[in-house]
């Protein structure tokens, strides 16, 4: 070989050596590159091998298996060190799977400080040994677990407390009305009669328009609690608007009068039918007109009126209630319908719990309306409007009139069932003084041992000492058909419902003027 022909040779492996060296100095760098972020890994990696000793270990690791940031304690020994006793076979029955598995494998253990975790490993390749093995961190998950169960016991514990709330009201409500019932009872038929002089007539009807306000005012806490609770339900029917506002007016009539109001009933709506539940719409508009009868001062004016409107492609109708009276500050108009919230502390603004609102606007939305409120400011009067889409439907009339060849040829005999004394010795005294044949029992059990062949009709509280009148009816309907009526201070949907479901013929809340328990006795009858 000629000098030229060494010459070149040696340049081949200069320039072949200074590649080697850069393809080394590049492979140092990507396994530094790598090294660091196995290092540095969020996650703990580690690798075993068959006997689960810990060959390697990066970062996470360390700081998650407790070598308080050095390696060195932890590489080298076995893992099942680190792990608590009652899980060393759990950890030998994962590191035998290994050479069978071909994908990735995983079992859930605790180490000795109790920690749960979870293995996934993976064999590097046929012939050694070796698992390279992520380690999770479970603590995150099974903290989730715990406010999971806390969650869902809180909220166990929320629907014991809400039912326990809902039975309360239910019994508050009964408690609160049974009282009433022989006044109201008592109080309506002397003011139906002819001999009382007029100074007392005038304190009955007091005492009774006093009675139903108390009446109102537990209803108005019954219906705030379904509102809220989702569980006021509506009965939708073609409804006449403007009926139900002349309805209202003239059940305040004697209120209205009382303060020496003019009212105006502007009522131009060409569509004034509405697809509403009647009772509930009539509930709305009272609480609007009564807000304005109680909130305008003697001698002033409230007007009613009401127009056609379109919105979204839909016919709508507007009622509006307005007043010249207290008024209210602007900022606060949006508070007025919350519940037991009022315009002012002022000692004339007082009274009342502050619901009607609230229930109006409830049940407005029931409907798929609104209610909306607006005043200039104190003593400027206020304003009031309901908005509810119109329906080419015209009401059905209803009467609850007997046809005179519908009524019964005699009286029927009545065995009344009420277990609070003084309810059931007015209302017994109130229908003997109407011609009835009636013997009063006060639990379930005296109804069954009574001779019930010589009753055409039971009238029955639902609250009963013992078995309660729903199962009183039910046990009486298995062997003979017997009319009733229930006559209870539980009075929400589902307490009418399971009456009618018992056999009663009718349900009737307490109090009840001593009219409609007439008028309803000689409905069933008939």
């Amino acid at each position: 070989m000629n000098r030229d022909e060494v010459a070149a040779e040696l340049e081949r492996l200069r320039l072949e050596n200074e590649q080697l060296l850069e393809s080394r100095r590049l492979a140092d760098e990507t396994r530094d590159r790598y090294m660091d972020l196995y290092d540095w890994a969020p996650l703990a990696y580690l690798t075993l091998d068959g006997v689960g000793v810990i060959r390697d270990l990066n970062q996470a690791a360390v700081d998650l298996l407790g070598g308080n940031g050095r390696r060195y304690p932890l590489a080298g020994i076995r893992l099942k060190r680190l792990v608590r006793g009652a899980d060393h076979e759990v950890l030998a029955a994962h590191l035998r799977r290994g050479p069978a598995e071909r994908d990735a494998f995983s079992c859930e253990i605790r180490l000795h400080d109790s920690t749960p975790v979870q293995l996934w490993s993976r064999r590097i390749r046929s012939g050694l040994r070796l698992y390279p093995t992520v380690i999770v961190d479970l603590r995150e998950r099974e903290r989730a677990a715990v406010e999971t169960q806390r969650l869902l016991e809180a909220e166990k514990a929320a629907r014991v407390a809400s039912h326990a709330k809902d039975q309360f009201i239910a019994a508050l409500s009964h408690e609160l009305r049974t009282p009433l019932t022989p006044v109201l009872a008592a109080v309506t038929a002397l003011d139906g009669r002819e001999d009382i002089p007029a100074h007392l007539r005038g304190m009955c009807a007091m005492i009774r328009r006093n009675v139903l306000t108390e009446a109102r005012l537990i209803d108005d806490l019954l219906d705030v609690t379904r509102i809220t609770q989702g569980k006021m339900r509506i009965d939708r029917q073609p409804t006449d608007v403007h009926q139900t506002v002349h309805e209202v007016i003239e059940t305040l009539d004697t209120e209205i009068r009382a303060k020496h109001l003019w009212v105006g009933l502007s009522l131009d709506a060409a569509d004034h039918n509405a697809a509403a539940d009647a009772v509930r719409l009539k509930q709305v508009f009272w609480n609007l007109v009564r807000n304005a009868v109680k909130f305008t001062p003697d001698g002033g004016k409230i007007e009613v009126r009401s127009w056609n409107s379109s919105s979204n492609g839909n016919r709508g109708l507007r009622v509006e209630v307005s007043d010249n009276g207290m008024g209210f500050d602007s900022t606060v108009g949006a508070r007025l319908f919350e519940p037991f919230e009022q315009a002012a502390n002022t000692p004339e603004r007082t009274g009342g719990l502050g619901l009607g609102l609230a229930i109006c606007r409830g049940v407005m939305e029931l409907h798929g309306g609104k209610v909306v409120a607006n005043s200039r400011g104190p003593g400027t009067g206020a304003r009031f409007v309901v908005e509810i889409d119109t329906t080419d439907e015209a009401p059905v009339v209803e009467t609850e009139r007997v046809a005179p060849g519908e009524l019964p040829a005699t009286k029927p005999r009545i065995l009344l069932v009420e277990d609070d004394q003084d309810t059931g010795e007015a209302l017994g005294i109130l229908l003997r003084g109407a011609g009835y044949d009636v013997r009063t029992v006060r639990s379930a059990q005296a109804a069954l041992d009574s001779n019930l062949d010589t009753v055409d009709l039971m009238i029955s509280d639902i609250g009963l000492p013992g078995e309660s009148g729903l199962e009183l009816m039910r046990r009486i309907r298995l062997s003979r058909h017997l009319a009733g009526v229930a006559l209870s201070g539980y009075g929400t949907e589902a307490d009418v419902r399971a009456s009618e479901e018992a056999g009663f013929s009718a349900h009737l809340t307490k109090p009840v003027t001593f009219d409609r328990l007439l008028a309803t006795i000689r409905r069933v009858s008939a």
